[in-house]
C-alpha cells in the first residue's frame, strides 16, 4: 500500500471506496480534489490518498494556512476528514495511522478538531500517537426554550422524558427555569455590555484586517482571521447560508462573527428535532470586546426567531462571553488535538488559545 497524492484518475477508485463504506453502514464520504483547492495561496488543501492495487482504501486532506503564536507568523496546518476503509474493514486498521504519519511527514505542526470526542478510534489514535487533546466546550442557549425541550434529543430518549418535556413545556416551568437561570448566571458571572450593534455586511474587508492586526497579538496562539483568509473559508462552503455581521461600539467596529441558521421543520434533525437553529461559527475582536460581541451576534441570530444557539469556544474570555448571554456550557464532542511538535509550543493552550468551531472545517453544519 502506498500513501501518495491524489491524482484526477483516483476518482473512480474514490466513487467506490464511497460506495464500499456506504454498504457497510458507514456515513462518510471522501470528495475528490479539485482546483479550488489547489491553486489557493492563502488556505492550501492537498488530499493525500491510500493506495492499493488500484483501489483506494483511506484517504485525509491536509490543510495548511497561517497563524499568529506568541507574536509572530507560522504556518501549521490540519487534519480534515479523515476517512479509511477500516470503519467497516479490519483489514484495513493500519490505514488511518499511515495517512497521519505522511501528514506529519510534510506538516510537522499538525492538528485537529472535532472528531466526535475523545473516545472515537480516531482520537483514540491520535492519543496513541502521542498528541495531545483539549475539548472545546459546546455552549448552547435555549432562545425558545418551550420549544427546544419538546425538540431537544436528550429531551426524547425514552416515553418518561418526553412527557416530562411536554408538560414543562405546556405549564411554563421550561421559561421559569430558564430565566432563573439567567438570574443566577448573571449574579456569576455578568450579564452582558450594552452598546455592541451586529449588522449584516456582503463581505469582509480591510476593517477587518485592522481588527485583526489591531487583536492578533493579545493571544498567544490564533488562526489568520484577516480578510482573505475569511473569505477563502466562506468561498470553500457554499450553500450554506452563511451571514457575515460586523459588530461596532460607538459606531466604530470591533470584531465580527459569522453565523449560520437552518430550519428542520420539516426534515427533521437527528438531535435538533424539529427546531430552527442557529450558529455562532466564528466570531473575533480583542478579548476586552468579546462579551459584546457574542451578545451581538446572538441578537442578530435571535431576531430570525431562532430556537437554539450553539457555538464552540476555547478561549475564557470567549467562554466567558457566551456565559454572560445566558448559555450553558456542556463538554460535548468537540476535542481539540495538537501533533507533539505543536503541543511543545510555548503557550497556555487553555488559557491564551483561540479556537472555535469555525477552525479547521470552517463555516460546517
Amino acid at each position: 500500500m502506498k500513501i501518495r497524492r491524489f491524482e484526477a484518475a483516483d476518482a473512480p477508485a474514490l466513487d467506490r471506496l464511497n460506495e464500499r463504506l456506504r454498504a457497510g453502514g458507514a456515513h462518510e464520504r471522501v470528495d475528490p480534489e479539485g482546483s479550488e483547492q489547489q491553486h489557493s495561496t492563502i488556505i492550501r488543501q492537498r488530499l493525500f490518498v491510500a493506495s492499493d492495487d488500484g483501489e483506494i482504501r483511506g484517504a485525509v486532506w491536509l490543510k495548511e494556512h497561517a497563524f499568529r503564536v506568541r507574536g509572530g507568523d507560522l504556518r501549521c496546518g490540519w487534519l480534515k476528514y479523515p476517512v479509511a476503509e477500516s470503519l467497516t474493514d479490519g483489514r484495513f486498521s493500519s490505514v488511518p495511522g499511515s495517512l497521519i504519519v505522511q501528514c506529519l511527514r510534510e506538516q510537522p505542526l499538525l492538528m485537529a478538531l472535532g472528531l466526535g470526542g475523545h473516545s472515537t478510534p480516531l482520537a483514540r489514535m491520535l492519543a496513541g500517537l502521542r498528541w495531545s487533546g483539549l475539548t472545546v466546550p459546546t455552549l448552547i442557549r435555549l432562545s425558545r426554550p418551550a420549544r427546544a425541550i419538546r425538540e431537544l434529543a436528550p429531551f426524547r430518549t425514552d416515553r418518561i422524558r418526553r412527557a416530562a418535556a411536554a408538560v414543562a413545556a405546556r405549564s411554563g416551568a421550561a421559561v421559569l427555569a430558564l430565566r432563573s437561570w439567567d438570574l443566577i448566571q448573571s449574579l456569576r458571572v455578568g450579564r452582558a455590555p450594552t452598546g455592541y450593534r451586529a449588522e449584516p455586511c456582503e463581505r469582509f474587508g480591510e476593517w477587518t484586517d485592522r481588527i485583526w492586526e489591531a487583536a492578533r497579538d493579545q493571544y498567544e496562539f490564533v488562526a489568520a482571521r484577516n480578510a482573505a483568509s475569511l473569505e477563502t473559508e466562506i468561498a470553500a462552503a457554499p450553500g450554506l447560508g452563511v451571514q457575515r455581521l460586523r459588530v461596532t461600539h460607538d459606531r466604530s467596529p470591533v470584531g465580527w462573527a459569522y453565523v449560520l441558521r437552518r430550519d428542520f421543520s420539516a426534515t427533521p434533525d437527528p438531535r435538533f428535532g424539529r427546531l430552527t437553529v442557529g450558529q455562532v461559527g466564528d466570531c473575533f475582536g480583542a478579548p476586552r470586546h468579546a462579551a459584546g460581541i457574542a451578545a451581538a451576534a446572538v441578537d442578530a441570530l435571535e431576531s430570525q426567531r431562532v430556537d437554539v444557539v450553539f457555538t464552540n469556544q476555547l478561549h475564557p474570555a470567549w467562554v466567558g462571553a457566551f456565559r454572560k448571554c445566558g448559555f450553558l456550557a456542556d463538554g460535548g464532542r468537540f476535542a481539540f488535538y495538537r501533533a507533539p511538535k505543536v503541543t511543545q509550543m510555548p503557550v497556555r493552550w487553555e488559557a491564551d488559545c483561540h479556537v472555535t468551531r469555525g477552525d479547521c472545517h470552517g463555516p460546517i453544519w
